[in-house]
């Protein structure tokens, strides 16, 4: 049997499978698609708005040139340890959320059996 998924695409088909369960199965197949073409859509958006906010994120800060140096106090150089070593942990889970949306997906069947799609991060 020869399933016929449009656009010139066939699925070849035990000679014993049913009408019905082509038909299933074609269905399942187009949704699928649909779906993957929608996911793609999503991250390409995520990756557009994760790209904007690393932008933002590490723009430089206009700093006030009137200041002197020799008003600088040890909190005010914690402060700039701490900023820095912030913006140094947001960076790192950018990286990560960027690594999320792009990592491939399997499905796995939860404890009831039913599929579900788990992101698989590479090393």
């Amino acid at each position: 049997m020869i399933l016929d998924l449009g656009n010139g695409r066939e699925l070849k088909l035990p000679d014993d499978t049913s009408d019905e369960t082509a038909r299933q199965l074609g269905r399942l197949i187009l949704v699928l698609e649909d779906r993957a073409i929608a996911a793609e859509r999503m991250t390409a958006e995520l990756q557009t708005q994760i790209d904007e906010l690393r932008r933002e994120v590490r723009k430089p800060v206009e700093v006030d040139q009137e200041d002197d140096d020799e008003d600088d106090t040890p909190e005010d150089a914690a402060l700039v340890a701490a900023i820095q070593q912030l913006e140094a942990s947001l960076a790192k889970r950018m990286d990560k959320m960027t690594q999320a949306v792009l990592a491939d997906r399997v499905m796995v069947p939860d404890a009831l059996g039913t599929p579900r799609s788990r992101v698989v991060l590479g090393s």
